[in-house]
């Protein structure tokens, strides 16, 4: 958690982005926002599409992945292993994430689905985000 902290006061929404603004029912009003963070890749679909060029750039994140933690501890014989932790780590979190399409849409952003997947899918699954809500 402390990790969690140092990323989020140096600017960096590990797991989720808080902040202030405009309401989208009543835009005079500014209200707080948190959003959902976390992802290495740009968006949940390149952990949960399985298509071949997917793939291929699941893999090239990988040895990036890979190529970064050899740098910083190369003297690592886990690399493989801790990578495969990480990527899992991630799309456990893009399984609970929400789409592009409602990310976007100001109707689910203010919907009951978007606050359930918060409180409800988010604490369930993988117990990633639950200590968010509890």
């Amino acid at each position: 958690m402390s990790q969690t902290g140092f990323l989020h006061h140096n600017g960096i929404p590990a797991f989720f982005d808080f902040g202030v603004g405009a309401d989208f029912k009543r835009p005079e009003y500014n209200i707080a926002e948190l959003d959902q963070g976390g992802l290495g890749l740009p968006d949940r679909d390149y952990y949960l599409n399985t298509d071949g060029d997917t793939l291929e750039i699941q893999d090239a994140y990988k040895l990036l992945m890979e190529t970064l933690l050899a740098q910083v501890e190369p003297a690592s014989t886990d690399l493989h292993q801790r990578v495969a932790a990480v990527f899992r780590f991630e799309k456990g979190l893009a399984e609970v994430s929400l789409s592009r399409t409602a990310v976007t849409s100001r109707i689910s952003i203010t919907s009951t689905r978007a606050r359930y997947v918060l409180t409800s899918d988010a604490s369930v699954a993988h117990g990633i985000v639950g200590w968010l809500v509890g």
